[in-house]
């Protein structure tokens, strides 16, 4: 037997007092108070911590592209920022947005929910994922760091930039680690009968984009190492401005920023099956796109820095055509499941449906960028698709902090605020992302960073104007949806099966937050991908049954 598959059901009858396929993990009772905080091995706590603080800077990232976008506004000289400052306010707005905000946004919700969906009190290596957090922070710390202290793209102090690579490596190195919990607990801790054909889409989600994140991000970091030594030993090679930033930006470039995109697709999975009140029906296929789209985010081979002509190359252009295809398959699954059911329509449901939009719309966006005689490569349609892809990703994960609220923080956050957060976070993602689109349909190039002068086309400034406004809302959104979450985590009282949104899965099977007054209803063994469904809530009367591979 290997970790990848479960025993076949048919060979042998499972014993009511047989031990567990896999055994259960139990974690440490937990200190009190900040100790417990700062100690903890809990994956329920480490995923909060996680999610928590990638609001905060999603805040930080969206005021910092505000801040880009107004200067923009006139480009004849700059009012506020100075050219080299502008230069690494924009840099640092772009990992921030990412690597601060959306990664760790999605690690922290794959922390708390995948054990759960796999029926498991703890992840798997449960220190590593809390180690992991606290990394992440210090090494965002250092990052910020390193840019106040000149150290960004374009900066002059060579110390300030070994600070900078450093505190990205240790950024980087921390998520990773996060990742190979995520992805082992998905590989190695499911109960019997659970093969990965019945995991919930979500767990699958993460367990393709985790792998997906464990082959790209360390040919990332091995650049990085590279610069550094350069930038340590004379700068013969690299030097220590603009090459930085050229060595990191392909991973906010079609197609390796895509993989952002795919634990969304898993949300919303997930989401439509539960408001729909009746299991997929074509699961495995669910499972197979998801699995396409992220084959097809790979994009570590993909370095312009090094080969500037790999655009022109026909399997660049292929895969960047394709990634559409899973994409628009997926919401035709995705509409067979809800015209089958009865939906039940509410915020997580609506954040999700526009969250798929937005990732539909960003492959639609990629294919048009590959096609030739349309002339968008080398203009600014490659800056809008990675805004539209990080707006996706924002709606995507909120949705998830709104579908598992009552998991997660007690209480489901309340409707009406997450109702106004989706109304400011669609806004914001349209006009964030679409001004830089229409630009590059106009044939506008990114500005040169790096001190260049480039052509700027009739009205550019203004849509400028249009995407620091697009940030704000974001900004909005996102702080919504903070002032939502904080007095359902604070109440302290604990939501019973009426926060259960008809869900199918192995989470729903507990009543109360995990760790807390919950009670976990066992299963003996899973016979589908919705567990549930085969033993029905007693009190859930439209709750659908029958076999569900």
């Amino acid at each position: 037997m290997t970790i990848t598959e479960s025993r076949p059901d048919e060979e042998r009858a499972v014993e009511p007092a047989a031990e567990p396929a896999v055994p259960m993990l139990t974690p440490p009772p937990p200190l009190p108070g900040v100790a417990g905080v700062v100690s903890t091995s809990d994956h329920t706590v480490v995923g909060r911590l996680y999610m928590a603080v990638s609001l905060v800077f999603l805040i930080g990232a969206s005021v910092l592209w505000a801040l880009a976008g107004f200067e923009g506004m006139d480009l004849d000289g700059f009012d506020v920022l100075e050219a080299d400052v502008w230069t690494q306010v924009v840099t640092l707005a772009e990992v921030g947005l990412f690597m601060f905000g959306v990664w760790p946004l999605l690690i922290g919700l794959a922390l708390y929910v995948v054990p759960l969906q796999l029926g498991s009190p703890s992840a798997a290596f449960p220190r590593l994922a809390a180690a992991s957090f606290w990394g992440w922070l210090v090494g965002a710390g250092i990052v910020i760091a390193g840019y106040i202290a000149d150290g960004g793209p374009n900066g002059d102090d060579v110390d300030a930039v070994l600070l900078t690579l450093s505190g990205l490596g240790l950024v980087i190195l921390s998520l990773l680690a996060a990742t190979v919990s995520a992805v082992t607990t998905v590989l190695a801790v499911r109960p019997a009968g659970m093969s990965l054909r019945r995991v919930p889409a979500f767990s699958w989600s993460v367990l393709t984009a985790g792998s997906l994140w464990l082959l790209t991000f360390p040919v990332l970091a091995g650049n990085l190492l590279l610069i550094y030594l350069d930038a340590d030993h004379g700068q013969e090679l690299y030097g220590a401005k603009g090459n930085i930033w050229a060595q990191v930006d392909w991973v906010f470039s079609q197609p390796a920023v895509f993989v952002f995109l795919v634990p969304v697709l898993g949300i919303v999975a997930d989401i439509v099956q539960s408001s729909a009140r009746v299991p997929q029906a074509l699961h495995r296929p669910v499972l197979a796109v998801i699995g396409v789209t992220a084959a097809l985010s790979f994009g570590a081979w993909a370095q312009t820095a090094f080969n500037a002509a790999l655009v022109e190359r026909a399997t660049w252009i292929a895969m960047s055509v394709a990634i559409a295809l899973p994409l628009l398959a997926l919401g035709g699954l995705l509409a067979d499941n809800l015209r089958r059911g009865r939906p039940s329509v509410g915020s997580p449901l609506l954040l999700g449906l526009l969250a798929y939009v937005a990732a539909l719309a960003a492959g639609v966006c990629a294919a048009l960028g590959a096609i030739d005689p349309l002339n968008l490569v080398g203009t600014t349609w490659a800056d809008g698709l990675a805004k539209l892809i990080a707006a996706a990703a924002v709606l995507g994960a909120i949705a998830g902090l709104q579908y598992w609220g009552a998991r997660i923080w007690g209480r489901t956050p309340p409707e009406g605020l997450m109702l106004l957060a989706a109304l400011a976070l669609v806004a914001g993602a349209a006009a964030f992302a679409v001004p830089e689109l229409i630009a590059g349909g106009l044939g506008q190039v990114p500005l040169d960073l790096f001190g260049a002068a480039e052509v700027v086309e009739d009205g550019y400034e203004a849509l400028n104007g249009v995407m620091a406004a697009g940030a704000v809302l974001i900004a909005v959104g996102v702080l919504v949806t903070i002032l939502a979450i904080v007095p359902a985590a604070m109440r302290g009282a604990r939501q019973p099966a009426e926060a259960r949104w008809k869900g199918l899965t192995l989470e729903w099977a507990e009543v109360g937050v995990p760790g807390a007054a919950g009670t976990r209803v066992p299963v003996a063994e899973v016979r589908s991908a919705t567990p549930l469904a085969d033993e029905p809530d007693p009190s859930t009367n439209d709750a659908a049954t029958g076999e569900q591979n």
